[in-house]
């Protein structure tokens, strides 16, 4: 039964799977998209020896014009000692600036057969 609604889960979450990314031909490709902003976050667990830390980050970039972007990364870190009660909150939180200075691009190639 937990493989068949494991096999189940994998085939309709791949549904509606979209690649992320500009398409090569627009006027921004280091940007963001999304019509200016948007909100990024994945979780990472790390297991030490006498700890198990979990980390969530939080990315909010912003797009001001097409060449200038800003943002911030908002950290939350819960640690758990061997032997102790967890503790957590933000860590470090770092705020961006990102300028494009300089762009080149081509026509798409097309592969031929």
């Amino acid at each position: 039964m937990n493989r068949l609604i494991i096999i189940a889960l994998s085939i309709f979450s791949t549904l509606k799977v979209f690649a992320q990314g500009p398409p090569i031909t627009t006027e921004t490709p280091i940007m963001l998209g999304l019509e200016g902003n948007g909100i990024r976050t994945f979780g990472k667990f790390i297991s030490k020896e006498n700890a198990n830390i979990y980390v969530q980050p939080i990315a909010i970039p912003y797009n001001i014009t097409s060449k200038f972007q800003i943002g911030g990364i908002f950290p939350f870190k819960f640690i758990t000692p061997k032997g102790a009660e967890t503790t957590g909150g933000f860590a470090d939180m770092t705020v961006f600036a990102k300028y494009q200075l300089y762009k080149k691009t081509a026509k798409p190639k097309h592969l031929e057969f």
